[in-house]
């Protein structure tokens, strides 16, 4: 029996993928092995605050970052993985959500952008907003 393994995968920002599949394995695991994985949130850490409007600090196709793939290598075509998540850790003490909207007026594109963060302190919660056209 081989040894469980520990791997860590933290990529650099030139190692996220931006589509699911057609990626070759960014490392190798084998059943029971312990994989710690980090990863970005889904604007690659580009929003840091209320004045970063999504629609102005974020390009296309850099949206949502992915982590991997990774190949299981005692797994053969047709087996079922289980993964078992010990932790979800978020990266930041903050977190954002935001909105996209396209208004057309006209023959002219206009867009709009809402942002809202939120950062924890303790029991604290604090809430900030932006809003820009």
């Amino acid at each position: 029996m081989t040894a469980m393994a520990e791997i860590v995968f933290r990529p650099a920002r030139d190692e996220f993928a931006y589509t699911f599949g057609g990626r070759m394995p960014v490392a190798h695991v084998r059943s029971g092995d312990l994989l710690q994985v980090v990863t970005e949130d889904c604007f690659g850490g580009l929003v840091r605050g209320p004045a970063d409007l999504p629609s102005q600090v974020c390009r296309m196709p850099y949206l949502n970052p992915v982590s991997g793939p990774f190949f299981v290598e005692d797994a053969e075509p047709g087996d079922t993985l289980a993964v078992h998540l010990i932790s979800i850790e978020p990266s930041r003490d903050w977190g954002v959500s935001a909105t996209f909207r396209r208004v057309r007026a006209g023959r002219r594109v206009r867009r709009v952008s809402r942002i809202r963060g939120w950062r924890v302190t303790g029991a604290d919660i604090c809430d900030a907003e932006a809003s820009r056209s």
